[in-house]
């Protein structure tokens, strides 16, 4: 069946998501005795996980954009708007996981008193290896939440524009579905960031290596979805 393999390797990776965050538990605790190093370790192997996953997904997606094209050359005007569609799914998914790298190089930067351009930034693999602060709780709620609890903090790299980015990208996605009943069956790979303890508090208080870890999550959840919406557009039927 088209795409089999595509949507084998989304379940796959998405099951190794699941696995590997539950390690996090037990590593959480163990810093609370003394063991930071060892969870400064267990989140560097699974942020590396979630980066290269990102990765190879990333190299199956292109596969992906070249049938939805050659499906639109084939079909013509009668896919030109699922071709747009997808198009317009494609720019909104890049913008969106260069935003967020931004944000990881932002906040390595500031809890390491690092140069911008020291840190790889674009759509690679940002790495937590050699941090020296990686346990800075106060720095990365600060920049991303602020100072104040009862005013969070607006405005570039803050949770307030993160959740306006993630909320765009999702009206994006159901902008494929607007003239057809299967919404409900959407696999929706990011239905826990609009959740308001996740946008009020999702990585506050947290470590900076959990919080980088956690980003690489919401990245490889953004592909996840991008790969099964551009698969629902090649496969269905008018």
């Amino acid at each position: 069946m088209i795409f089999t393999r595509n949507l084998n390797l989304s379940i796959v990776i998405h099951r190794l998501i699941f696995a590997g965050l539950i390690i996090l538990i037990p590593l959480g605790s163990a810093g609370q005795y003394g063991g930071k190093k060892n969870m400064y370790t267990g989140y560097t192997a699974i942020n590396e996980g979630l980066e290269k996953s990102r990765s190879i997904l990333g190299q199956s997606i292109d596969k992906i954009y070249y049938d939805l094209t050659l499906k639109y050359q084939t079909e013509g005007d009668v896919f030109l708007s699922k071709f747009n569609l997808g198009m317009n799914i494609r720019d909104t998914t890049q913008k969106l996981i260069t935003y967020i790298n931004e944000l990881k190089v932002l906040l390595i930067a500031k809890c390491e008193d690092l140069k911008r351009y020291e840190i790889e930034a674009q759509d690679t693999i940002i790495s937590l290896k050699y941090l020296k602060n990686y346990d800075d709780c106060i720095t990365p709620s600060e920049i991303i939440y602020g100072t104040l609890n009862s005013k969070p903090k607006a405005g570039p790299f803050s949770a307030v524009e993160l959740v306006q980015k993630l909320n765009h990208f999702q009206q994006t996605v159901d902008s494929v579905f607007v003239d057809n009943t299967t919404t409900n069956s959407l696999d929706n790979h990011l239905g826990y960031t609009t959740r308001h303890q996740w946008k009020s508090g999702g990585f506050k208080n947290k470590p900076l290596a959990a919080v980088i870890t956690l980003l690489s999550k919401l990245q490889l959840d953004i592909k996840l979805q991008e790969v099964y919406i551009i698969n629902h557009l090649i496969n269905a039927t008018e």
